[in-house]
């Protein structure tokens, strides 16, 4: 097995570290979930305006898994999953998005 370099250590513990604080913070998911929904959505408004509170203090955890799941819906579109496979990962409350717009398992 091939060994990690001490770069590649470093980066994996730095990912490790900023993934599990995004884990906590609600309010960053929720943000970073909305700006892919943004990016890949034309009526986003709509959308968002009709289903989430205007505070972003009043985010509750199904305001969380709506926008996650959908924004995870709109982020695999173009990919070729079967049916089974594009609802498990819609599903899945391990998959989050970090700040750059990157759909990561925790």
């Amino acid at each position: 097995m091939k060994r990690l370099t001490a770069s590649q250590r470093k980066a994996l513990m730095n990912v490790s570290v900023s993934h599990s604080v995004l884990v906590a913070d609600q309010q960053r998911r929720f943000c970073n979930a909305l700006r892919v929904v943004i990016a890949s959505d034309m009526q986003w408004i709509n959308w968002v305006t009709k289903n989430f509170p205007k505070r972003l203090t009043e985010i509750n955890d199904s305001h969380l898994f709506a926008m996650e799941s959908r924004a995870r819906e709109l982020a695999i579109e173009g990919y070729a999953f079967s049916e089974y496979q594009r609802r498990e990962i819609i599903e899945n409350k391990k998959m989050i998005f970090t700040d750059e717009g990157t759909l990561v398992q925790v």
